[in-house]
């Protein structure tokens, strides 16, 4: 998954972005901290190993539910960039 650089940029800064529709999209802590790692280069994989260490004690199927909930709400904020 990837994010654009700008928005990957704001989350560092704060807790809004601005997404591919122009809107400002409000980050919980959690996806705020894993935006920056959404640069194309991380399969589901290996952002499941990064997000044990952003969530650590945390069990495996409570992560893979809040990183895949982190992923749905980027596409439907329109922060995933188009494949290709």
């Amino acid at each position: 998954p990837k994010v654009p650089a700008f928005a990957r940029w704001q989350s560092r800064a704060g807790e809004e972005v601005t997404s591919l529709r122009h809107e400002n999209i409000g980050l919980d802590e959690f996806t705020r901290r894993l935006l920056p790692l959404l640069d194309g280069s991380r399969d589901y994989a290996n952002l499941l190993r990064t997000a044990r260490a952003l969530l650590p004690g945390v069990e495996k199927a409570e992560l893979e539910q809040r990183l895949g909930g982190a992923l749905e709400f980027l596409r439907r904020a329109a922060l995933l960039s188009p494949a290709g």
